[in-house]
C-alpha cells in the first residue's frame, strides 16, 4: 500500500509539473500567436479596408480605415491631395474645398499584395493580376499612353452612367507600382494613330474643350489592333482610380513616381530576434513536456 501511495504521489507530482509547464507554455504562446495571426491576416484586413473606400466621404474616413495619417499633403486649387504610403500599397485621395473625397487611387507596390477591388458594372478586378484584355471590350471611353526618357504610363477610363452612380473608373499601369508595363508601349502609342509621337490621348482623357462627341472621340476598334491587343492581353494593371459623379477621369492615376521612389526598397523577410528566442523557448518547453509525459506513461 505504501508503494502504491508513493507511486500515486509521484504520478500526481509529474502531472502537476506537466500542467504547470503547459500553463507557462500557453502564456508564452499567446503573444506570438496573436502577432503571427495579425501578420497572416494583414493583407485580408487591408483588402477589406480598401474595398470600403468610396468617393464623397471625408478624408478622415480614409485615415481611419487605413490606420495612419497621410504621409504627404499637397494644396491644390480646389482642395487637397493626400497620399498614404503603406508597405504594400499607395492610396491617393483628392478632396474638394470641404474636405470630401472627390477622387481616389489605389496602387499596389508589392507582388505579395494583389487586392480584389470592385470596378462597378465590370465586376471585381485584382490589381497586379487582372489584365486589360479581361475587361469588357469596347466599353472604354478613354485611353491614354505616354513614354518619356525614364517614365511611362498607360490608362483606360470606363463610365457606366446611372448603374455606375455616374462615377468614372480608371485602370492604369503606374510606373510607381508593380507589375510594370510591357516594353511594347511605344508600339501601342503608334497603333493609336499617333506615329512618331510619345503621347496618345483619346476620349474622356482629353481636355473638355478638345473633346468630340462619341464615337468619334475614340479610334475605331482600337483594342483589336495587333500591338494593342497583345499589350492588353499580357499586361496586368496595378492601379484602380475612382472619380466621383460627373467628374472627369484622372489622366495621371496613382502616385507620382518621383515623389514616392525614395520608399522603394527591396523586401527582405527576416524574423525578429525576439521571435527566435520565443520559438526556441517554446520548443524547449514542448520537449520537456514530452519527456514528462513519457515518464508518466512508464
Amino acid at each position: 500500500m505504501r508503494i502504491e501511495a508513493a507511486s500515486l504521489g509521484a504520478t500526481l507530482g509529474v502531472i502537476a509539473a506537466v500542467v504547470t509547464i503547459l500553463g507557462v507554455l500557453i502564456g508564452l504562446l499567446l503573444s506570438p500567436i496573436r502577432r503571427i495571426w495579425r501578420r497572416a491576416t494583414r493583407h485580408r484586413r487591408l483588402n477589406d479596408a480598401l474595398r470600403g473606400l468610396s468617393c464623397g466621404r471625408q478624408l478622415q474616413t480614409f485615415t481611419n480605415a487605413l490606420g495612419q495619417e497621410p504621409d504627404y499633403r499637397w494644396q491644390e486649387d480646389n482642395g487637397t491631395l493626400a497620399l498614404y504610403v503603406l508597405d504594400d500599397v499607395y492610396v491617393q485621395a483628392a478632396t474638394d474645398r470641404h474636405g470630401n473625397v472627390s477622387r481616389f487611387d489605389i496602387t499596389t507596390r508589392s507582388q505579395r499584395f494583389t487586392p480584389r477591388l470592385s470596378m462597378g458594372n465590370a465586376g471585381d478586378v485584382i490589381l497586379g493580376r487582372t489584365t486589360y484584355g479581361e475587361l469588357p471590350e469596347g466599353l472604354a471611353n478613354g485611353v491614354l499612353a505616354w513614354v518619356g526618357a525614364r517614365r511611362w504610363s498607360y490608362a483606360e477610363a470606363y463610365y457606366f452612367g446611372n448603374p455606375g452612380y455616374y462615377q468614372t473608373w480608371v485602370v492604369a499601369s503606374n510606373d510607381a507600382g508593380v507589375p510594370g508595363a510591357s516594353p511594347q508601349l511605344p508600339q501601342v502609342i503608334e497603333a493609336l494613330n499617333a506615329p512618331g509621337e510619345l503621347v496618345a490621348t483619346f476620349g474622356s482623357f482629353r481636355p473638355r474643350e478638345e473633346r468630340v462627341p462619341p464615337p468619334d472621340d475614340m479610334p475605331h476598334c482600337w483594342y483589336t489592333r495587333p500591338p494593342i491587343a497583345a499589350f492588353r492581353a499580357e499586361t496586368a494593371f496595378n492601379t484602380l482610380s475612382v472619380s466621383g459623379r460627373h467628374l472627369p477621369p484622372d489622366p495621371n492615376p496613382g502616385p507620382d513616381h518621383d515623389h514616392v521612389r525614395v520608399f522603394e526598397r527591396p523586401f527582405v523577410a527576416r524574423s525578429r530576434p525576439t521571435d527566435r528566442v520565443v520559438y526556441l523557448a517554446v520548443f524547449a518547453a514542448l520537449l520537456v513536456a514530452l519527456v514528462a509525459l513519457v515518464l508518466v506513461a512508464r
